[in-house]
């Protein structure tokens, strides 16, 4: 369930990106400077979201310790 939720983040990440692009493209033109700077800083920002590296961490760690805790009830079932 996990692995689909995070395919079609990537799936829209990956059709909405050209979108993106060529809005900011459309509004530098039109608005003067910076325009495609605050595109750029979206994207970025949305990738730092998905792909944080002490979120993963985090993560890996819960897991781990689910992990520990089904071993320990486990043995105290047996």
């Amino acid at each position: 369930m996990q692995s689909m939720i995070v395919a079609g983040l990537i799936l829209l990440i990956a059709v909405a990106l050209p979108f993106a692009i060529i809005a900011a493209r459309k509004s530098a033109r039109k608005g003067g400077r910076g325009g495609m700077a605050g595109a750029v800083l979206a994207i970025g920002l949305a990738f730092s979201i998905l792909f944080d590296p002490r979120k993963q961490e985090v993560i890996e760690r819960i897991g781990k310790s689910e992990n520990e805790g089904e071993d320990r009830n486990k043995q105290g079932e047996v």
